[in-house]
């Protein structure tokens, strides 16, 4: 049985992922325009999501 090779288009790659650059780049900066907005809620919604994740951890480790 002869291994076959995997021809990879590189440049095609590279483009995806400078696409993909772009994306995540244009999200973080709706993200940072959302925050800025919206500081109070922002913080609130952090303090509530920081407030389950403790309340999780703390039961996990009690059922030790």
């Amino acid at each position: 049985m002869a291994k076959q090779k995997k021809w990879v288009d590189y440049k095609a790659m590279k483009a995806k992922l400078e696409d993909a650059k772009e994306r995540i780049a244009e999200l973080e900066s709706n993200f940072e325009e959302k925050i800025e907005e919206n500081p109070i809620k922002s913080v609130s919604i952090a303090f509530g999501a920081g407030v389950v994740a403790g309340a999780l951890a703390y039961m996990l480790s009690r059922k030790r």
